[in-house]
């Protein structure tokens, strides 16, 4: 807000003011933007769930834990919803390993992880999550050339998504 408390639009680095934006091309920038953040909408919950394992396993303790193997689940199958009764389906998730399954069924009963099970958690969660930024960065690649050709500036349309704490994550996995 400003000094009167008015609302002030501030434009997106590397992008036009948003005042500059008119007519068919702010219409334009508004569709795409939309149509990005659809597409990128799974990525965006892989990089928010990932950074979430990350801050939680840091605690190294119960309730991180438990966060973390909400986040692993999350982050596998982003559309999935966690609830507290279901987290005994994580045993289930698609692209769990055997010997993480096993550390998942062993949280189960016991409610901790070793410090083994929270780097095979966290390299699990690592591999995923790079593996799904490669969609996302070709994504995104679609729509800067889509901005492009609409002469729109590609930060007009773009969000970017990212992990917090990823700087982290070598530290943990020593």
């Amino acid at each position: 807000p400003d000094a009167q408390g008015n609302s002030t639009l501030v434009p997106i680095a590397g992008g036009k003011p948003a005042a500059e934006l008119k007519g068919k091309q702010l219409e334009a920038a508004n569709a795409l933007r939309d149509d990005f953040r659809t597409d990128t909408k799974d990525f965006a919950t892989v990089a928010d769930s990932y950074g979430g394992i990350i801050s939680s396993l840091q605690l190294r303790e119960g309730f991180g834990d438990t966060a973390a193997i909400y986040g692993l689940v999350r982050l596998m199958d982003p559309g999935s919803v966690v609830r507290e009764g279901e987290l005994a389906t994580a045993q289930n998730a698609p692209g769990l390993t055997e010997g993480l399954r096993n550390q998942v069924n062993n949280w189960l009963s016991k409610g901790v992880l070793t410090d083994t099970s929270r780097a095979q958690l966290l390299r699990t969660a690592r591999v995923n999550y790079h593996s799904r930024r490669k969609g996302a960065e070709r994504t995104t690649g679609r729509y800067e050339e889509r901005a492009r050709r609409a002469g729109l500036e590609p930060a007009d349309v773009i969000t970017e998504y990212s992990a917090q704490g990823e700087d982290a994550v070598d530290g943990m996995l020593e």
